[in-house]
């Protein structure tokens, strides 16, 4: 399994590598990567300095990078990461990042997000958004601190789509080693239900508990598909908003990390399945692993 963790932060660094740490990914090789900003204007802090002074200052910014990877490098191989290498690059930050994801075959690009909140969240440059929309791999976007030495609390999200039983046997493949408490939830709307039960009124059907019957069924055969992953696992079935309803679950289980899956790339996607991953990523206060499959 290979992963791409991209660093910008020697804090954020840390935390994105105690989770990581903490899943406990079975065979996993871990690149580390600093993306230098090679965009011009990025070079001249102010108008008018020498020659000189912007050599010395793109010096200083190499240094620091070269720095922080080593730091990175060397907290990795302590935690006995046994395949870790480091890499600085230089181009467009995003861009960048999500080329080397695609040369190298990754499975997981890695990085971490500074909560930032709802206004921040939905900013066009964020490199979590772009992430989400156009990464060729799966992301794990690391927000909050973790203890590494101890079992993480997952909560598995899912349609129960084809794709997203794909993104669920990618996962299971991944073979994560750390999950004591897995909860796996599927979220229905509700204006759904009870406009069905109004089509069949005259049949006197409870359309809501044979949604929730079917949808309780289907989150156990899940539950039995991820039983090679050691986890005490459990079913919700809830009804509302899905990223209301998903961020509560994340607190009334507290959890430490949301995975689901996000198909594809285009507009269409993105609107409507990929919404709730951006929305999750972006905007939310916790981890999220979007899986591709």
């Amino acid at each position: 399994m290979k992963i791409v963790l991209g660093v910008d932060d020697a804090t954020r660094a840390r935390n994105t590598a105690d989770l990581l740490q903490a899943l406990r990914f079975r065979r996993a090789s871990v690149d580390v990567v600093h993306v230098l900003d090679g965009r011009s204007e990025s070079f001249y802090p102010v108008q008018g300095h020498r020659p000189d002074l912007i050599a010395r200052y793109l010096k200083m910014q190499e240094n620091n990078a070269n720095e922080m990877l080593a730091n990175t490098f060397s907290e990795l191989k302590r935690r006995d990461f046994a395949d870790v290498s480091s890499y600085l690059l230089m181009g467009y930050l995003s861009n960048k990042l999500l080329d080397y994801c695609s040369e190298t075959s990754a499975d997981v690009l890695a990085v971490a997000s500074s909560d930032k909140g709802p206004i921040e969240g939905v900013l066009i440059g964020s490199v979590t958004r772009k992430a989400i929309i156009s990464a060729p791999c799966s992301v794990l976007i690391s927000k909050r601190p973790v203890e590494s030495s101890r079992p993480l609390n997952v909560v598995l999200a899912t349609d129960h789509s084809p794709y997203a039983n794909k993104c669920i046997d990618a996962f299971v493949r991944w073979a994560p080693e750390g999950i004591g408490k897995l909860t796996v939830v599927t979220v229905f709307p509700e204006q759904l239900v009870k406009a069905m039960t109004s089509v069949v009124e005259n049949f006197k059907a409870d359309i809501g508990s044979w949604v929730r019957s079917e949808l309780e069924r289907t989150n156990q055969e899940v539950i039995g598909r991820l039983a090679s992953l050691g986890a005490a696992s459990k079913s919700r079935v809830e009804s509302g908003f899905v990223v209301e309803s998903l961020e509560r679950v994340m607190q009334e289980e507290g959890a430490d990390l949301m995975v689901l899956g996000a198909q594809g790339h285009g507009f269409v996607e993105r609107m409507t399945l990929g919404s709730v991953s951006l929305d999750l990523a972006a905007k939310k206060p916790f981890s999220v692993l979007v899986v591709r499959a």
